[in-house]
């Protein structure tokens, strides 16, 4: 939006602002993509911006700046469409057969004793679609420690702070679309 501005004098001594309106007043369309591609890429963007939202709210309030509350998620990408067998985690898991997989991948900072930690989370998504739109189903995720190389298994994440993130941004996608 752009803004000009300009005095106009017809007297020396009266002097008045001039302020045209904006030239483009048109409202912009958003739109939650339909396609699961497009609509995780949209989400990869906010994604860290919601986790740490999450993550800061979830903090109790008579330790605000307890050490282990201080992850910061600084990226989130990598997504990958392509399933895998459920064999591959080692618990029994129910999953709707309309259910569609996607990877993703986390980049997260923990400050510990004044030091930076910085770690890879992988998660697994669950999503099904409903007449109206995407719902997160269910969540695995696994950390990788970059500097120490270690990985820990798959867990069930269904109800942590990057789950609550997406279903938070899903909600807000299909509001801002439905306006």
């Amino acid at each position: 939006m752009a803004f000009s501005f300009c005095l106009v004098s017809p007297q020396a001594d009266n002097y008045s602002l001039s302020l045209p309106l904006p030239f483009n007043r048109t409202k912009k369309v958003f739109s939650c993509p339909k396609e699961l591609e497009s609509l995780i890429n949209k989400l990869l963007v906010d994604l860290p911006g919601y986790a740490n939202r999450v993550r800061a709210r979830s903090r109790p309030l008579s330790n605000p700046t307890k050490s282990n509350d201080s992850v910061n998620i600084i990226v989130a990408g990598n997504p990958e469409f392509e399933p895998l067998p459920l064999s591959a985690l080692s618990e029994s898991v129910t999953i709707p057969e309309n259910s569609r997989q996607v990877f993703i991948t986390t980049l997260a900072r923990v400050y510990q004793n004044n030091q930076a930690l910085d770690y890879q989370e992988y998660h697994w998504l669950f999503f099904s679609q409903n007449s109206q739109n995407w719902q997160l189903i269910k969540m695995y995720s696994f950390r990788k420690n970059t500097s120490e190389n270690k990985q820990t298994y798959p867990i069930e994440s269904s109800e942590g702070f990057i789950a609550e993130a997406i279903r938070l941004w899903l909600r807000d996608c299909q509001t801002k679309s439905n306006r």
